[in-house]
């Protein structure tokens, strides 16, 4: 929260209805000449739904077993995605582009909590607002210095506890104005991955991300679909 530009921050959530449940995709068949052909693979899960189609455009493919393996990738992302965001921050604060997995903090849908460091006395940080513990166990407690590097202390917390300032072993690498979040660890951020940026007003951006879920790049995605 200590990037993000009051008011601004927006949740976008998919209508399950609105999500296809078959791509088509147009592309250059390197087997036929390189002429426009189009490829369609349906979701084999909602075969008895009526067809909800998207096409697509894959110039960039020219192999028909790889277009078939781009749509289905397509189509599970589709149904396993249903969350993004927007918000405008800074463009000094914001050094990531299209593509970029960032991990973002906010208060409003407990993502952690969040500022920026009020100042720094010794190895003792006061921070712009208390860091709070829903629950009791280890937290984290992650720093963007002015270098860009990150600094992580650990400490254990019990629920309930509010914390305004911390004392760790900084060695004087944080300073007044790094940006914190603080939570449970593994869960004081959640990472989304940015699909869209739009320069707005005042030197400002408005960046649209998508909830990035790892699984959906690791796992095979071949038994989602009949090709």
């Amino acid at each position: 929260m200590g990037n993000i530009v009051e008011g601004s921050y927006k949740e976008i959530y998919s209508d399950f209805n609105s999500i296809p449940n078959q791509i088509d995709a147009q592309f250059l068949d390197e087997t036929g000449n390189y002429e426009q052909e189009m490829v369609s693979i349906f979701d084999a899960d909602r075969i008895d739904q009526p067809i909800n189609s998207n096409t697509i455009q894959l110039y960039g493919f020219t192999d028909r077993a790889r277009v078939k393996r781009e749509i289905a990738f397509s189509l599970r992302k589709a149904k396993s995605l249903k969350k993004a965001l927007e918000f405008e921050a800074g463009f000094d604060a914001v050094i990531a582009e299209i593509g970029d997995i960032i991990l973002f903090q906010h208060d409003t849908p407990q993502y952690g909590s969040g500022g920026r460091i009020k100042s720094v006395s010794g190895n003792q940080l006061i921070l712009d607002v208390p860091a709070t513990c829903i629950k009791s166990g280890t937290y984290a407690l992650k720093i963007r210095r002015q270098n860009g590097t990150i600094y992580t202390h650990t400490f254990s917390a019990s629920a309930g506890a509010s914390f305004p300032s911390i004392t760790t072993n900084h060695d004087g690498t944080v300073s007044e104005g790094d940006i914190w979040i603080c939570g449970t660890s593994e869960s004081e951020a959640k990472p989304y991955r940015i699909v869209a940026t739009e320069k707005g007003d005042d030197e400002k951006i408005r960046i649209t991300a998508e909830e990035y879920n790892e699984s959906i790049y690791n796992d095979e995605v071949t038994s989602l679909v009949k090709i």
